[in-house]
């Protein structure tokens, strides 16, 4: 029993391997909009009920949908684990407005002292939560405490330490 337990548990604790990509369709909070993220096809299509509003070509393994249905935030293929060889520069978001690129928010922008980053077995965990609060704001939580809110119309960053 004591072994089946922590077998179930362990991606808690441990770095599981990550899912093959696969198909999926991500909800805005309201509901209104869905993203089909299309793997076979390497295709984006965002919908309003059943009319189809845009699309763009790729597959993320990590994206979020705007209340208003007309923009996507892309998050770093990890998610909230960074490679051990970490660039402080790299991308950890895509702003994305009906399938154009915005704006970009890099680990540099929202990590501010990276002795406080929390090693896994593999990787470094870096962040907590990634969300839509808003129609035009989108919300970090990191492992420093802080909350970094995302204006994604104007790509200004907003943060509140802890």
């Amino acid at each position: 029993m004591c072994l089946f337990t922590i077998g179930l548990f362990s991606p808690l604790f441990g770095d599981a391997p990550q899912l093959p990509p696969k198909t999926y369709i991500e909800h805005s909070n309201n509901k209104k909009y869905w993203a089909k993220v299309n793997y076979e096809d390497d295709l984006i299509s965002v919908y309003e009920g059943n009319i189809k509003r845009w699309s763009m070509k790729g597959w993320y393994r990590f994206l979020y949908l705007s209340d208003s249905g007309e923009d996507i935030v892309i998050s770093y293929w990890r998610g909230s684990l960074l490679a051990l060889d970490y660039n402080k520069n790299e991308v950890m978001f895509w702003i994305i407005h009906k399938g154009e690129l915005k704006h970009i928010i890099r680990l540099n922008d929202v990590i501010f002292n990276y002795t406080n980053l929390k090693r896994t077995s593999s990787h470094y965990f870096w962040a907590s939560d990634f969300a839509f609060i808003d129609k035009t704001h989108f919300l970090i939580k990191t492992v420093e405490d802080n909350e970094i809110i995302i204006d994604i119309v104007d790509g200004t960053l907003k943060i509140k330490k802890n």
